[in-house]
């Protein structure tokens, strides 16, 4: 037999089922489940922020001069993007986006604004680099060291950007604090 007890602030049922406890104990259990909160995460070392920020600092500059030599040397990346299998006239263009986009994108990751977006239009440019123009014919090792390694460098520092994120001292990480102020004010009111 269950009944269920209504009170100004909850109502809680009240079952008295066969168990092995006594029969004159019934068992009280709330009508509704109970919220667990989850642990705040650990805040971040400052070596940690550092660390991430000097990260950041780094790939954003590596792939901003990456950028910057693609736009200033637009004659040898448009032979490279002649390759790919693009209709005619695309090749122009494609050389004008593929350069503005890692400046941008390098712009995006140094302020640490936007980064997991950044990270992840690394990762499209670097992984089409090498499956069109490094790795198309499959012949990585041709030359002496590894062909392609500084997209495929550049595509692990996007993965890294893209699951970790800016870090703390970063625009994004404002942006999340100054709405976390809001949203704890909103309720405190």
């Amino acid at each position: 037999m269950l009944w269920t007890i209504a009170s100004s602030r909850r109502s809680v049922a009240v079952a008295n089922w066969p168990s092995s406890a006594p029969a004159s104990a019934p068992t009280v259990r709330p009508s509704r489940p109970s919220v667990s909160v989850a642990p705040p995460m650990p805040s971040p070392s400052r070596s940690g922020l550092l660390g991430l920020f000097l990260f950041r600092l780094i790939v954003g500059g590596i792939l901003g001069v990456h950028g910057f030599q693609h736009l200033a040397q637009r004659d040898l990346t448009l032979r490279a993007v002649q390759a790919l299998p693009l209709p005619s006239g695309y090749a122009q263009a494609g050389v004008w986006v593929l350069g503005i986009c890692e400046c941008i994108a390098a712009v995006c990751i140094i302020l640490g604004l936007f980064t997991r977006v950044a990270g992840a239009g690394i990762i499209a440019i670097m992984v089409l680099t090498l499956t069109f123009i490094f790795w198309g014919s499959f012949a990585i090792f041709k030359t002496m060291g590894f062909k392609g390694e500084l997209e495929l460098l550049l595509a692990a520092c996007g993965v890294l950007l893209l699951f970790l994120g800016a870090g703390g001292w970063s625009i994004d990480a404002a942006y999340r604090r100054s709405r976390a102020a809001a949203k704890a004010e909103e309720v405190g009111d």
